[in-house]
């Protein structure tokens, strides 16, 4: 039997949604959606509890409780509104993060350092 017109149009949205679902799934770029399928970008305020050069993660104080956040090459770094970088982050400075969740870890997308 020839699959209809619709079928074949049903067919093919289904294997774009799979295929587009596997490749949001297995990215390596975390990823929060909202109900919307758009990224959800999460802010915080906090104080740096601990900084590891290693690991390029930090520790910071949040309003309940502790959280490490991750960063990677993309984190924006502002100290106030001028550019700054990893190295201007310090134990004891008030910083409002911009993260997203990915699995059970938060990812720094931007860190403004409080002048």
């Amino acid at each position: 039997m020839i699959p209809s017109t619709m079928q074949r149009l049903r067919n093919a949205y289904l294997g774009t949604l799979a295929l587009t679902l596997a490749l949001l799934f297995t990215s390596s770029q975390p990823t929060t959606l909202t109900a919307a399928g758009l990224p959800a970008w999460l802010k915080a305020p906090g104080v740096v509890a601990s900084v590891d050069d290693t690991t390029h993660t930090f520790t910071c104080h949040g309003a309940k409780r502790d959280w490490i956040y991750k960063t990677t090459e993309k984190t924006v770094y502002l100290v106030g509104a001028k550019n700054a970088s990893w190295s201007d982050l310090k134990k004891g400075a008030q910083v409002e993060v911009t993260y997203r969740i990915g699995g059970k870890f938060r990812f720094a997308d931007k860190v403004v350092i409080k002048e």
